[in-house]
């Protein structure tokens, strides 16, 4: 019988590889485009190739967690505020819209907020 317990590290390994879906890959290579990064920069962010980036941004392949998190430290921006701005505000309801940018504000505090926490902790 297969062994079905498994480890912290090995459980972290998994869920650092499972894929993002396709759109909201596309929509963040999108987003960092028009934010003036090339293919060849969003790919030197996530430790990916030209090609492969090329890929995602017409959803032949996704981006995995592992790719968020190194963008996220890359950039050094608040991964959640990350995908809010990679989605198209256009693209929502009206009572979305009005969510969405609720939302972000928050989470725009909440960075400026952890920033002073950790300024003030060094």
């Amino acid at each position: 019988m297969k062994n079905l317990v498994i480890t912290a590290e090995q459980a972290k390994k998994k869920s650092e590889h499972a894929e993002i879906s396709p759109g909201l890959s596309c929509d963040i290579v999108r987003y960092l485009r028009q934010n003036n990064r090339t293919l060849a920069q969003i790919g030197e962010l996530t430790g990916s190739t030209k090609s492969f980036i090329s890929r995602v941004a017409k959803g032949e392949r996704n981006f995995t967690v592992q790719h968020l998190l190194r963008l996220e430290k890359a950039l050094r921006q608040p991964l959640p505020l990350l995908l809010i701005d990679a989605i198209n505000e256009d693209s929502l309801s009206k009572e979305m819209r009005k969510l969405y940018r609720s939302l972000r504000k928050s989470l725009e505090l909440s960075g400026r907020l952890r920033a002073k926490v950790i300024k003030s902790s060094k």
